[in-house]
């Protein structure tokens, strides 16, 4: 029988979720690749929910490096945009690790996304409680689109590319630069 550990067992998991789809991962598959009974698995886990959170945590950190990479040096509108199309990017090149982002998480890890969008708002004449509900309706307009997206929902699906920028336009579109008075 294979030494395993929870780091192991959470790799494994996020492999086997990238390669067979979320909707076909099973722990008892999981146990048998990494050469183990399933009740094995729970040495090193509370429950299910603890897998999942942990595979959630890792999607969320690849997610913030892929936007901040993305983001580097830009400023205001033009990081927003890009960090919408660096959400939409990595959904659509590791769709089933996304989906992990989508159904798991703690709220306090997810609300690292929403940080590059806070730190862009600084320049613009909203208050705090407004740049929480820009905040919250842009990235519910992004998470929305793309679950639309990858449920064949859209009406002019071969426009993905030029709806998904028109929506991130029009939401923009309602952000003023703040007055600087001499």
């Amino acid at each position: 029988m294979a030494k395993i550990t929870k780091d192991l067992i959470v790799k494994g998991a996020q492999r086997m979720i990238e390669q067979e789809g979320y909707d076909n991962f099973s722990l008892r598959e999981l146990a048998y690749r990494l050469g183990v009974q399933p009740s094995a698995l729970y040495n090193h886990l509370k429950n299910v929910r603890d897998l999942e959170d942990a595979i959630s945590l890792i999607a969320l950190e690849e997610l913030d490096k892929a936007i901040q990479e993305t983001i580097r040096n830009l400023h205001g509108k033009e990081a927003l945009l890009m960090t919408a199309k660096a959400i939409r990017s990595f959904a659509q090149a590791r769709p089933e690790l996304f989906r992990t982002i989508e159904r798991g998480g703690k709220l306090e890890k997810s609300a690292a996304l929403f940080v590059h969008t806070k730190d862009q708002l600084d320049q613009f004449s909203l208050t705090a409680e407004d740049e929480d509900r820009f905040t919250n309706a842009f990235h519910a307009a992004i998470f929305g689109f793309l679950m639309m997206e990858r449920r064949h929902m859209l009406l002019r699906s071969e426009e993905a590319e030029e709806s998904f920028t028109t929506m991130i336009a029009l939401l923009l579109s309602n952000l003023h630069p703040t007055r600087r008075v001499n």
